[in-house]
């Protein structure tokens, strides 16, 4: 049953106790005022039933008023509603002494108890009409002239027993009425602690996304350090970072053919010396040619554009690093002397081994015996030894430079 429904019917009973005890008090209170008028000798009872159908008008009326008109908080409303239960059970209690007062009087029987049987000096004399025993209410075999009014009392009476089943009706919805409302108080609470679950849960998981959102998320430059390495990189221009890519290219090419063996170098300088020997001979010579004069190119001068070719190259490659170590100062910063002279000691002896390993190769052999001695040498020195000494000192003396020996 729904709290409005309970109400309503909680206020229709209420309508209907309120409307019975009034016609019970109008009957009652009608036949002794009667009574008393004629001096027909009214009983006491009908006195205190008149007293007491009063008293519960009153207290429907207020119940009704108090109970079911208004806006009162639940607490208050709650605390009525107890209130108002205790009374109809008081009141149960009092609809039930007025039936058993009401019954002993002979109604609905007889209502020969709701007059006196004895007369006072007061009274009205005892003179019945033809046909009545007696000018009151009779009782027993008696008849008396007030029977024709014995049905106000009747009704007097079975509206008492409707009262009494009405009371029990309002009491039982009186404790249906406060279990529903604690029970919705205690569903309140549990809700309310849901409710604050719910939010609490809502706020971590908030909290949560937004530190997973700020781990997440790449760092500002306000928040990193002035020197860390990506707002070094953030504030640094576009090309330089290419360059400096290009030149990290041609150092790890420079270490890679610097790894490579001497057997793999002395392979190489031989192939470029087969190929020009290649080319020289490939070279037609016209039969219309009347006198030709050929003139070979001397081994020696061939190991030299050898040696000139590996130090362009070399040289290229020492930019290179020298560029790689400038930007790595740049991005790095400034190292100190120890790191450099290491740096330097290092190279220069790259730059050793690399013009020891080309000037052991020995230069090929070229037959022809017409070009071993050169104009302005002795017969005891050969071109070759000359060229090649030369040679030699000229490389190693280069590669010393372009290492940084002689600074």
């Amino acid at each position: 049953m729904a709290q409005w429904g309970l109400s309503s019917y909680l206020v229709v009973v209420r309508s209907l106790q309120a409307l019975a005890t009034l016609i019970s008090a109008i009957l009652n209170g009608f036949l002794l005022v009667y009574i008393e008028t004629k001096k027909l000798g009214p009983s006491d009872v009908m006195l205190v039933l008149e007293i007491m159908t009063c008293v519960t008008l009153v207290y429907t009326a207020i119940v009704l008023l108090v109970q079911h008109t208004g806006r009162r908080s639940l607490k208050n409303r709650d605390s009525f509603t107890f209130a108002f239960v205790v009374g109809d059970i008081l009141f149960t209690g009092l609809t039930i002494g007025l039936l058993s007062i009401i019954s002993r009087s002979g109604v609905p029987a007889n209502c020969g108890g709701l007059t006196r049987s004895d007369y006072k000096s007061t009274d009205a004399a005892d003179n019945p009409s033809q046909g009545y025993d007696t000018v009151r209410f009779g009782s027993g075999d008696e008849k008396g002239e007030l029977d024709h009014f014995c049905g106000l009392e009747k009704g007097y009476f079975f509206i008492t027993i409707a009262l009494i089943f009405s009371y029990m009706a309002t009491v039982t919805m009186g404790v249906l009425r406060i279990a529903g409302a604690a029970f919705r108080r205690k569903m309140d609470e549990r809700l309310a602690t849901a409710n604050e679950l719910v939010r609490l849960e809502s706020k971590i998981s908030r909290t949560r996304t937004s530190l997973i959102r700020q781990s997440s998320a790449p760092s500002s430059p306000s928040q990193e350090g002035l020197g860390s390495p990506r707002s070094f990189g953030s504030n640094r221009p576009p090309r330089r970072d290419i360059m400096i890519a290009q030149q990290q290219q041609q150092q790890q090419q420079h270490q890679h053919q610097q790894q490579q063996s001497p057997t793999q170098l002395q392979h190489h300088q031989q192939e470029h010396i087969q190929h020009a020997q290649a080319v020289r001979t490939s070279i037609p010579v016209s039969p219309l040619t009347i006198t030709t004069t050929s003139t070979p190119i001397d081994p020696a001068r061939e190991g030299l554009l050898i040696d000139h070719h590996h130090h362009h190259r070399h040289q290229t490659s020492v930019d290179s690093i020298e560029g790689a170590a400038e930007a790595a100062m740049i991005t790095d910063g400034y190292r100190g002397p120890a790191e450099q002279n290491h740096h330097h000691q290092h190279h220069q002896h790259n730059a050793l081994a690399h013009s020891s390993m080309i000037s052991s190769a020995p230069p090929p052999y070229v037959p022809g015996e017409s070009s071993r001695f050169m104009t302005g040498h002795t017969a005891d020195e050969s071109n070759e030894m000359r060229l090649s000494d030369y040679v030699k000192g000229q490389t190693r003396a280069q590669d010393m430079k372009d290492g940084g020996a002689g600074l």
